[in-house]
């Protein structure tokens, strides 16, 4: 919730303040000569093929999918958010771009097809599989389960399938079928641009050579490295004149930089009290009700109906929960920042049996049965010291071999009798014994020490459940807003800032290079809304926000704009380092080039050159053009390419590469015969180009689209 939203729930003072500032705001907007409110101003997220847009018809769509996945996930992330946004923009650029692909090809899915597909084909889609699947357990839900696996029942989906309701067939329609026929033709579509690959024998003989002919050569370098820096010189019209030569090279996203002090929201000590004198109230009214589903929701819970198995509960309460007769209360109880208080409603008989026990995995160290023999020897003489009071959990940690049971003490967690994940012999042995008991069990997996921590289960409860999160009061809330807004009004300009941040021993963060789609600011990992604010197209270097409610309403935000980098070609003091080095290399190669060609003027041999230089000559033995590092040198792509394509016997250059300047002698490069037919590496060839060929045309595409994405204007 935003902090104009909390603090209406909060005080009607404030409300009126703030009614008044948004009018001032409203009024200021509308009579000024950049007013909005009275224009007609048009509101686009982006461009594709010319195509604008809207953000009423990509909001529209975004909540269309949103609600979606809400049924599927319950509350969204604000991770999940951003995908099921991108999710919403690729769908425009299927519909602007691909599909006018798909019918110049003529691709579609018929009803069979896609009856097939979303039932049949080898298994049911995912997509229907989700939407059979509870959200919050993962499982598919009992009535459309198989009893056997616990897998979709297809028979019972096609079932409710065929007698959906009209608001619900709608949605299927909308979210099923065209998120399978997309996929679907989509899958068509790009299976056509990899059957266009194709590998010719030019091509394939041009891949051996680079792989097996080998070149025998020397050179001689002279590196960047013994020049120093100072020496060199830059000024800025150097610079400017090496930007505009190279600006492909200096192409940047918009950018910005911010500097920002953050405001913890968190409870004083009285808000926390106050949550634990509630819990304590109710847990004593919980008990005297006689009604139960009113006072749960009355009292901000939700009065659940089903009936629950074991390992759906917190661990430390789940056995008195499942010991009390119903009408039992328990509480408070605190987890995760709350306070909880829990009635048994009820209970009943459970179809399938429940088990738990820990686990220490061995493993023999070979596949014979003595190996077996010797691992079963180890695991008795465990399983001894353990019932003499060695320590389970410790024991876990020394010797046990299973990596998902290892930080949980060997924890195998609830499990039924049919469960999949567990050798049937181990929950059989399992099934046999009781609390307390040891037993070691030999499995596929290994040999298992066993200890069985409960008594087996056949029993569901049901569970009426209210709790009180221990959070910022009225008061405390109002206070931290306050010391926030104080800070904000203070100050106007970056002078300021920095002296109150200062004065007051706040903690100034500093954002870098931040890019207009970003979310996670520095250590927050939701603040969005503060970058946003730095990207309206009207903000001014020197600015300082409201403040912002950020990292789910845990902080408020006061940021100021330091620094602007627009898209394209980047300023000169937006790259001056990495501009300077670039021109003292180009001033170094100079100075050693020339330094190459004294010393090469009448020298018959590198060896000769070395001796004037005072360097040595280094070999290149049996190098490979397809090996861009060349051996003494590392990675020089240009002198490989100039050693490959020179006359022999003959010194060349000089040549400017990455790391130095070169001359070199190329003694000979031997050809490696052709193979007589040439299927292999052309088939190897191929594999490369199609792994790759959904994604370059796929980038093709969106290149050709001219995409322009402003999302981050909105969102």
């Amino acid at each position: 919730m935003a902090v104009i939203g909390k603090i209406r729930q909060r005080s009607g003072l404030v409300i009126g303040l703030i009614a008044i500032s948004l009018l001032a705001f409203i009024l200021t907007d509308a009579f000024s000569s950049n007013g909005s409110l009275f224009n007609n101003q048009e509101f686009v997220v982006g461009k594709m093929k010319g195509e604008k847009i809207q953000y009423a018809d990509f909001d529209k769509k975004l909540k269309e999918y949103e609600q979606n996945a809400q049924r599927q996930y319950g509350q969204l992330s604000p991770d999940l958010q951003d995908i099921i946004r991108d999710q919403v923009w690729e769908s425009f650029f299927r519909d602007i771009v691909l599909q006018k692909q798909y019918k110049k090809m003529h691709l579609e899915v018929s009803p069979e097809e896609l009856t097939w597909l979303e039932f049949q084909a080898p298994t049911p889609h995912q997509m229907v599989v989700n939407y059979f699947t509870n959200p919050q357990t993962g499982q598919v839900f009992e009535q459309f389960a198989n009893p056997a696996n616990g897998q979709l029942d297809v028979s019972k989906a096609v079932g409710y399938r065929q007698n959906m309701q009209p608001d619900e067939e709608a949605q299927w329609v909308e979210f099923i079928d065209k998120g399978i026929m997309d996929d679907a033709i989509n899958k068509k579509y790009f299976a056509y641009v990899r059957k266009g690959n194709y590998v010719n024998s030019i091509e394939a003989k041009e891949e051996y050579a680079a792989a097996n002919n080998t070149l025998k050569g020397q050179f001689v370098a002279l590196n960047y490295l013994t020049i120093v820096d100072s020496t060199i010189k830059v000024t800025d019209s150097e610079l400017s004149e090496y930007l505009q030569k190279h600006a492909e090279e200096f192409k940047q996203e918009a950018s910005r930089k911010i500097e920002y002090v953050a405001f913890d929201i968190y409870p004083s000590g009285k808000d926390s009290l106050d949550a634990f004198t509630w819990a304590g109230n109710k847990t004593q009214a919980f008990k005297e009700t006689k009604n139960d589903s009113a006072f749960i929701v009355n009292n901000g819970g939700v009065y659940d109906t089903n009936y629950l198995r074991r390992g759906n509960f917190i661990d430390f309460i789940e056995d008195s929960l499942f010991a009390a007769e119903p009408g039992r209360v328990f509480g408070p109880a605190f987890q995760d920042g709350e306070y909880l208080v829990f009635k048994v409603l009820d209970s009943k008989p459970d179809t399938v049996s429940y088990y738990r026990a820990s686990h220490i995995l061995l493993r023999p160290e070979g596949a014979t049965k003595e190996d077996t023999a010797a691992t079963r020897k180890k695991a008795a003489d465990l399983l001894a010291e353990l019932r003499g009071g060695k320590d389970f959990a410790e024991a876990v940690k020394t010797q046990s071999l299973d990596p998902n049971t290892n930080s949980k003490g060997g924890d195998l967690g609830w499990f039924q009798e049919n469960a999949p994940q567990l050798p049937k012999n181990l929950i059989s042995a399992i099934a046999k014994g009781n609390k307390g008991d040891y037993t070691i069990v030999t499995t596929t997996q290994g040999v298992h020490v066993v200890k069985i921590t409960h008594n087996a289960s056949r029993k569901k409860i049901r569970i009426g459940e209210i709790a009180r999160a221990i959070e910022p009061s009225n008061e405390t809330f109002a206070s931290i807003v306050s010391t926030a807004n104080e800070f904000a009004g203070s100050v106007a300009n970056e002078e300021q800032f920095n002296k109150a941040i200062e004065e007051r021993g706040y903690s100034k963060r500093i954002g870098e290079s931040i890019k207009a789609r970003d979310r996670v600011l520095g250590g927050l990992r939701d603040a969005r809304k503060v970058i946003m604010w730095a990207f309206d197209e009207d903000r001014s270097v020197g600015e300082i926000s409201q403040p912002f409610e950020v990292d789910e309403n845990s902080k408020l935000v006061v940021a100021l704009l330091v620094a602007k980098s627009e898209e394209g070609t980047a300023k000169v003091e937006d790259v001056r380092e990495r501009l300077e080095e670039a021109v003292r290399k180009e001033k170094k190669a100079q100075q050693l080039k020339q330094k190459l060609e004294e010393a090469k003027n009448g020298s018959a041999t590198l060896a000769d050159i070395a001796a004037k230089l005072g360097v040595t000559v280094m070999d290149v033995p049996y190098q490979t053009f397809s090996t861009s590092t060349v051996a003494s040198a590392g990675p020089a792509p240009t002198l490989l390419g100039y050693m490959f394509g020179s006359e022999t016997k003959k010194i060349q250059g000089p040549i400017k590469d990455n790391n130095a300047v070169y001359l070199f002698v190329v003694d000979n490069i031997e050809e490696a015969k052709l193979p007589e037919k040439l299927d292999d590496i052309k088939s190897r060839q191929l594999a490369q180009i199609t792994n790759t060929s959904d994604v370059q045309a796929n980038k093709a595409l969106k290149e050709m689209a001219d995409i322009k994405d402003q999302r981050y204007l909105y969102y």
